[in-house]
């Protein structure tokens, strides 16, 4: 792959790495299959996903974290 390719690609995996930190989350990267795994290593969503799906995962994790945090 190209290295533009690949800058954009870890680019992305930061951004979705941070955002997963602050739910305790880690995003694994093992050779282009990527896991969200809690803080004990442990998959807490179906594996292997792509980027998009982490980020969908997190995307409702977020919204659910919200609304525990309104009650």
């Amino acid at each position: 792959l190209g290295d533009v390719y690949k800058r954009q690609v870890k680019r992305i995996e930061q951004a979705l790495s941070d955002r997963a930190t602050k739910l305790d989350l880690m995003v694994k990267n093992d050779h282009g299959n990527f896991y969200l795994t809690d803080l004990n290593n442990c998959a807490v969503a179906p594996c292997p996903m792509t980027l998009e799906q982490i980020d969908s995962w997190l995307t409702d994790l977020e919204k659910q974290a919200a609304q525990e945090d309104k009650q």
